[in-house]
């Protein structure tokens, strides 16, 4: 059964990933310019009356591709109560086991110029008190459209995707109730960042690293592991 569902959850992260044809940052205002006068921004269809621009996926990068890497402390508290609850980060209940992380992703969507979809796909290590490796593909959901970015880019983001853990731990036993802990789950990791005006391709970004059951969808299990973390995003 954990077969079908992780073959299943594979098919559709890659259809979320590959289906689109598939702006970053000052990139997408630079596009914006060369498109108003008449010239095409490389391997991009022109935006649409409402708005919407594609890109390819397997086109030039164009500053729309992305590398990110992250470190952060386990957080004993639950994702719902701290963002119902409105907890700050200084206030959570770390633990001394950690996470370090990597990931790619390429912007294939822009709605506005304020509204991108980014597929991304991703390798973590738990250290500390779990020794465990995770992957995961999804698609993050972003907004960077702040009326005050000529003075800190900002940009705020939310992913919906599978991870898989090559094993499960007491912990993430223990946290996913009567059901137990389970190796493929939903990845859910918000988050925000920001840059100096002049180099929005250089990101300092704040992420909560989650996975769980999404409430049966994915698994059964209650909860996962999840972490928050700090790192640097470079655009390309």
């Amino acid at each position: 059964m954990e077969i079908c569902r992780l073959i299943r959850s594979a098919v559709l992260a890659s259809c979320l990933f590959f289906a689109a044809p598939s702006n970053v940052l000052s990139a997408d205002k630079q596009t914006d310019a060369s498109d108003q006068d008449g010239s095409q921004t490389e391997g991009a269809l022109p935006p649409s009356d409402f708005g919407l621009r594609w890109y390819g996926v397997f086109t030039p990068c164009a500053g729309r591709c992305a590398i990110s890497v992250y470190n952060g402390s386990y957080v004993k508290d639950g994702m719902y109560q701290i963002f119902t609850e409105g907890h700050p980060p200084h206030t959570w209940d770390y633990d001394d086991d950690y996470i370090v992380a990597g990931a790619a992703s390429k912007r294939i969507l822009s709605l506005w110029d304020m509204f991108h979809i980014e597929p991304e796909i991703g390798i973590a290590r738990r250290y500390g008190q779990q020794h465990v490796t995770e992957v995961w593909a999804a698609a993050y959901l972003r907004f960077d459209g702040f009326p005050w970015n000529k003075y800190l880019y900002t940009s705020i983001a939310v992913s919906t995707g599978v991870n898989y853990a090559d094993k499960i731990t007491e912990r993430e036993e223990a946290r996913g109730g009567e059901a137990g802990g389970d190796r493929l789950l939903h990845f859910l990791a918000p988050e925000i960042t920001f840059a100096l005006p002049d180099y929005q391709n250089i990101q300092l970004m704040f992420r909560f690293h989650h996975r769980s059951g999404a409430y049966g969808f994915i698994s059964d299990t209650d909860g996962g592991a999840h972490y928050g973390s700090v790192g640097l995003r470079v655009w390309f």
